[in-house]
């Protein structure tokens, strides 16, 4: 893409030095002329024209690969903002009853919109946490959890203390996007017991502790999409490993961290397009 992008450059260079050469002959701004109807021409700047295009390509392409970081090859999500661990909250099964984030003042978990940054006091302790952007992939290459495996089924971070991290929680979000809009699905694995919520409504909660096995939850948040969506997840364990992953039965078009998306329009509005674009800048 990009050597072919870079000849087409070459080109309309060479056609606008013969259009600017053309110019100093005939004394006229150099534009390119196509007549259209009798009495009627439609002009513009080639060079203009080209440089709107390159940028379109450019940032499609930069979009698409972008997606592919942050969800993998079988479709599980890669990219969360997370808050944790919350520590000393007890036994698993009790302790995923308690919405912590709503305790906190912060709205309920489902409510929550984070941003990279951003600072909560929550839990037992009134423990100050940071609201952190992780990469499960990126995880596993700096040796934060071990790898390589299905994203996120081993989340025995260095960075916690490994798997010495028992009795506590953690929030997980994430932003996805969708072409179309409808009823979506999710499948989710856990080590730990699980709540989850979809744009800001409970859609499965399960306080089974356990050790994650696989896709054990089949239908963990079937809600109606919309374009950009919050998906969330408290998990609180209550000894041994960390784990979450979550993949979507229709695949997500694309990934984000940051809440700035959440105001793109509805797909049911012809503005959803630009939307999208505003969303990057």
């Amino acid at each position: 893409m990009y050597n072919f992008l870079m000849s087409l450059i070459y080109k309309i260079g060479d056609i606008e030095q013969v259009m600017q050469n053309l110019s100093r002959e005939s004394g006229e701004p150099h534009r390119c002329i196509f007549p259209m109807q009798k009495g009627m021409v439609v002009m513009f700047s080639v060079r203009m024209l080209f440089i709107g295009l390159v940028v379109f390509c450019v940032a499609v392409s930069a979009d698409m690969a972008d997606a592919a970081d942050k969800i993998d090859k079988d479709g599980y999500i890669l990219e969360w903002l997370v808050l944790g661990p919350i520590r000393d909250t007890g036994d698993g099964a009790t302790a995923i009853k308690i919405d912590y984030l709503k305790d906190a003042g912060e709205g309920s978990g489902g409510e929550a919109a984070p941003t990279e940054g951003d600072k909560v006091i929550i839990g037992p302790n009134d423990e100050e946490l940071t609201w952190e952007r992780i990469n499960f992939q990126e995880m596993v290459d700096s040796g934060d959890i071990p790898g390589p495996a299905v994203a996120g089924n081993n989340l025995n971070r260095e960075s916690w203390g490994g798997a010495a991290v028992d009795n506590a929680c953690a929030y997980f979000v994430t932003y996805l996007f969708y072409k179309e809009g409808g009823i979506k699905d999710f499948i989710l694995g856990s080590d730990g017991t699980v709540t989850v919520w979809v744009n800001g409504e409970e859609r499965w909660f399960n306080p089974i502790k356990r050790g994650w096995g696989g896709d054990e939850d089949p239908h963990a948040g079937a809600a109606k999409i919309n374009s950009w969506n919050t998906y969330t997840v408290e998990i609180c364990e209550t000894g041994g490993s960390w784990a979450l992953t979550v993949k979507a039965i229709t695949p997500i078009d694309d990934v984000s961290t940051d809440p700035k998306v959440l105001s793109v329009e509805p797909l049911d509005k012809l503005t959803t397009t630009w939307g999208l674009i505003k969303s990057k800048f």
